[in-house]
């Protein structure tokens, strides 16, 4: 196993402090242990994480970390993303308005596993556009007819779809999603650079097992209708440096064939587009207990660019989850 260099950060949020540890590793075929968040209970929590130090002493807590200010970072306006109340949808004028022939037209369908299916028609080629759901969001390329269809997981039963091109173009659908009450959800989302992922630990497994839920082993929604396994989706064009993206991991626990735990960590890679600069990203959780989607934001000094090909691996940033069998 690679020489682990230990990492010591302070970290602040606006509803209490948090200790949080991460560890630095080098290379990608090990898994190193973990450092711990320990989370206060609350919907929506921001993190600040900064003055990361090298050391291989173990990682303490700085005394009084900074709290990152407010700034126009997308992410934040992701997470602030309009809670629309849909009850009277049907009714809604703007939504029931006649497209003119060349409007965006947008459709979206209920299909297994809580997903929708989203198909997007505009006289709008090879243009970028920016998808809204419930706080998440993610930026994809319509086609050379000015088309786009891509599969998303909902994270609220009456799922509203807005899709915006960034030149007053627009469009906004939606629709009902019955089964979303059996799945739980785990998303997390940023802007730009390549690196970051959820790694779900389904069982006791262990990194590279059966079991083990990430990029390179995402699973299938088939095995969650079945009960047997979760499955991770990944949302946006990987192509444009400044996209939003999106990775979504859900679990059948509605119809889980066996009861265990599931542990969540989530690993951020040290890039040439992001060493030595500050990274944002959210992390987004929808339980089917009925509370309100958790909302936590992070803010994370990246170290220095010798350290390319590196690992910091986050522990708890999401909450891991407690099956029972059906």
């Amino acid at each position: 196993m690679a020489n682990l260099n230990r990492i010591v950060m302070g970290v602040a949020s606006v509803t209490a402090a948090l200790a949080i540890g991460y560890i630095m590793q080098s290379g990608s075929n090990s898994h190193p242990q973990l450092a711990n968040i320990k989370p206060q209970p609350a919907s929506t929590q921001r993190l600040a994480l900064n003055d990361i130090k090298l050391t291989v002493a173990p990682p303490t807590v700085e005394e009084d970390p900074a709290i990152v200010p407010d700034q126009d970072d997308p992410i934040r306006h992701a997470a602030a993303t309009p809670q629309l109340d849909v009850e009277p949808i049907a009714d809604n004028p703007v939504l029931d308005m006649p497209a003119t022939a060349c409007d965006p037209v947008m459709t979206v369908a209920p299909m297994p596993a809580a997903m929708v299916e989203l198909k997007l028609v505009a006289c709008l080629p090879d243009q970028r556009v920016t998808i809204h759901h419930n706080g998440m969001m993610f930026s994809d390329v319509t086609d050379d007819r000015g088309s786009l269809t891509v599969r998303v997981p909902a994270l609220s039963q009456i799922a509203v779809f807005i899709a915006d091109f960034g030149n007053g173009d627009g469009a906004v659908a939606h629709t009902t999603v019955p089964d979303l009450a059996d799945f739980e959800r785990a998303v997390l989302q940023w802007r730009g650079a390549e690196g970051m992922h959820i790694h779900a630990m389904e069982y006791g497994a262990e990194f590279g097992q059966d079991g083990h839920v990430w990029a390179d082993a995402p699973g299938t929604a088939d095995l969650a209708l079945a009960g047997q396994g979760g499955f991770l989706t990944e949302l946006g064009d990987r192509q444009g440096p400044e996209d939003y993206r999106a990775e979504v991991y859900t679990f059948p626990s509605g119809h889980a064939a066996r009861g265990g735990g599931i542990a969540f960590s989530v690993d951020v890679e040290v890039t040439a587009d992001n060493c030595d600069r500050e990274i944002g990203a959210e992390a987004l959780q929808l339980s089917t207990d009925g509370s309100p989607l958790q909302v936590r934001e992070l803010v994370l000094s990246m170290p220095q660019c010798d350290a390319r090909g590196d690992f910091l691996v986050l522990n708890n940033l999401l909450q891991d989850l407690k099956i029972a069998s059906n």
